[in-house]
């Protein structure tokens, strides 16, 4: 059975930036919300910090989750010669690591920014919640969320198969016989496949779209004409987190939804 993961969890939230009333520019527009905004506050970052190895764990996905960017493994490397040697490719669980020029917590890069009609941080919200389906599991990583895992056979009918997110009615109203453009802030390893669908719940749904990350966090997009209707019972986006099932883990800032025509 889905779980639902809510607010009070800690591990799982979202917040919303809702559409104003037609015909004047969404409120998340006006204010020119941005990355910088979204994640103002965060602790200044310190010389440096120790990290444990966990499963499933590299040294670029340490230096993503850390530093904000996989491509900065070579300074864990050459900081931990002690302690890994030569071969940096293997990491023995358990095993603590110095990160150089990291935070105390997992640390969230100079992000892109994200627009739209409705707008959500995916690893520290506090109203929403976000349905996870058996087989995808979640956790909040500082200011980030980490996701994996894959499902056999995915819909993207209804909520969708994957992280199903439901999005405001009035968005789904405003939606209804227009095209949205619907955008994800995130980073995996380079070359890394995302999917995500956008679902009319009755109606039609996009199906799967499937879109290529890299280890510097980037917004990637993609664009679909809502069928026309009446409400249908909530608007979602799904997204699947490891489409090919490969074992990766994928890092999600944010997502944002809007209608561009």
């Amino acid at each position: 059975m889905p779980i639902m993961i809510d607010a009070d969890s800690r591990s799982l939230t979202t917040v919303a930036a809702r559409r104003t009333a037609r015909g004047r520019r969404p409120a998340a527009r006006r204010l020119g919300l941005c990355a910088a905004a979204l994640w103002a506050g965060l602790a200044a970052a310190q010389a440096q910090q120790t990290v444990v190895v966990e499963p499933g764990d590299s040294l670029s996905e340490i230096a993503l989750r850390v530093l904000g960017d996989g491509n900065r493994w070579p300074e864990i490397c050459a900081a931990n010669t002690a302690v890994l040697g030569e071969n940096c490719d293997v990491l023995l669980i358990g095993t603590e690591l110095v990160v150089p020029g990291g935070e105390d917590q997992a640390a969230t890069p100079q992000l892109p920014a994200l627009d739209g009609d409705y707008v959500v941080r995916l690893g520290r919200a506090e109203a929403e919640t976000l349905q996870v389906p058996d087989g995808i599991s979640v956790e909040r990583r500082g200011d980030a969320l980490v996701a994996s895992g894959s499902v056999s056979e995915p819909s993207s009918a209804g909520r969708t198969a994957g992280l199903s997110l439901r999005l405001p009615d009035s968005l789904e109203l405003a939606a209804s016989g227009r095209t949205v453009r619907v955008s994800l802030l995130a980073a995996a390893a380079d070359g890394a496949a995302v999917a995500i669908a956008y679902s009319t719940s009755e109606v039609g749904n996009s199906g799967w779209r499937t879109l290529t990350l890299s280890a510097t966090p980037a917004v990637v997009s993609f664009d679909y004409a809502v069928p026309q209707g009446k409400p249908r019972g909530g608007d979602y986006v799904g997204i699947l987190p490891d489409p090919q099932a490969t074992g990766q883990s994928v890092t999600l800032y944010g997502l944002s939804v809007e209608v561009v025509d």
